[in-house]
């Protein structure tokens, strides 16, 4: 499947140190027509292992990434919005709203997740992967 890579990067120009916290890497925000999240959750990654397909709640939750990829999908057309970040293992994720509702801020919501601290005058960069498609 065609994909897009994208590199990012974080300075932190401040003097103040800050303790580890997750930081989302990174945040993404689709349509709540892309009902469910899909993902590999076992014990033996990149071995053909069953999916899961997931429908987060409207609060965060907390999901193991094994293989570093989730997506949301349209379970009716299989088309769905995929991320694959090679630093995380975490994956947060909600939904907001209900069945039918055609209100604007209504979206399904997932972030890999690291945890660390940021400290003064450093520099943090990663790499995602964006796949959208069948």
């Amino acid at each position: 499947m065609p994909h897009q890579q994208v590199r990012q990067t974080m300075r932190y120009t401040g003097d103040a140190a800050h303790p580890q916290r997750h930081q989302e890497v990174p945040a993404v925000f689709v349509d709540r027509r892309l009902n469910a999240l899909a993902l590999y959750n076992g014990s033996a990654p990149w071995t053909g292992g069953q999916l899961s397909f997931l429908l987060p709640g409207q609060t965060n939750e907390y999901y193991k990434m094994p293989e570093k990829w989730a997506a949301y999908v349209d379970t009716k057309s299989g088309f769905g919005v995929g991320i694959y970040t090679p630093i995380a293992e975490q994956l947060v994720a909600y939904r907001v709203g209900g069945e039918g509702s055609a209100a604007r801020s209504d979206c399904s919501y997932m972030a890999p997740l690291v945890t660390s601290a940021i400290q003064p005058q450093s520099e943090f960069s990663y790499d995602t992967y964006i796949a959208v498609g069948r």
